[in-house]
């Protein structure tokens, strides 16, 4: 017999991923949050842990794989008999010519933007197929979707995990397991604070937009699912 709802959201402590955790909080989802950043991550539990919620702070390098079976071993463990939700919200991004770009750098986005979230969906998949179901969504961007120039990694690697998504999908969708791809516009978050050139803020998607979006998909009822959802700041694409 399944528990109560749960959420793994990696990135927990981003812009996004913080605001998520917030929303399913409110919604009653016991939380288990993964990044790097041990004091933010602990911090964050401890202010989604009230009326009833559980949150389970995870702390590691999500793009090493050992990492990622270490998260969800841990929230096996803490949650056992629940059937759970994961949000892959982890990501880095780095803008600028593909041609003066240091390899390590694009090394670093293809990890965190395409192996990471695959590597997650590796080590939680057994539990969700046991437990009999379970959702994922993959927050990507609409640069999984259109060529930006500045954004050859970045892009490549959401574009990776898109079709990841896809092909997941049509492998586990019958046995009980539903893979949404969101592909947020822009959205004012930290990760602007080291662009030069960048939208107007005004006219961004907030992150709290985006973490209702995601709550949205994870409350759906079980008899239906969004393979994709598109979420874009009114002035379309900036």
């Amino acid at each position: 017999m399944n528990g109560g709802r749960l959420a793994i959201v990696s990135g927990a402590t981003g812009g996004i991923g913080r605001q998520t955790a917030r929303e399913l909080a409110l919604r009653g989802f016991d939380l288990v949050l993964a990044a790097r950043r041990k004091e933010d991550l602990e911090r964050l539990a401890e202010e989604c842990s009230a009326d009833g919620v559980r949150s389970l702070a995870v702390p590691g390098d999500l793009t090493l794989h050992s990492a990622c079976e270490k998260a969800i071993a841990r929230a096996r463990e803490v949650f056992p008999g629940h059937s759970p939700a994961l949000v892959n919200l982890m990501g880095a991004a780095k803008f600028g010519p593909f041609a003066g770009m240091p390899w390590q750098e694009i090394e670093e986005q293809i990890a965190a933007n395409l192996l990471g979230p695959m590597q997650l969906c590796h080590a939680v998949l057994p539990w969700m197929l046991e437990s009999g179901g379970g959702r994922i969504v993959n927050v990507l961007s609409v640069a999984a979707d259109r060529p930006m120039a500045g954004a050859a990694a970045y892009g490549a690697a959401k574009a990776g995990l898109r079709h990841f998504g896809r092909i997941l999908s049509e492998e586990v969708r019958r046995k009980g397991v539903k893979v949404t791809n969101l592909l947020p516009g822009a959205t004012t978050t930290p990760l602007w604070d080291s662009v030069g050139s960048m939208p107007e803020r005004e006219d961004m998607l907030t992150a709290r937009a985006v973490a209702e979006a995601i709550a949205w998909v994870l409350d759906l009822p079980a008899d239906r699912t969004i393979d994709e959802l598109s979420i874009m700041p009114p002035k379309g694409v900036l």
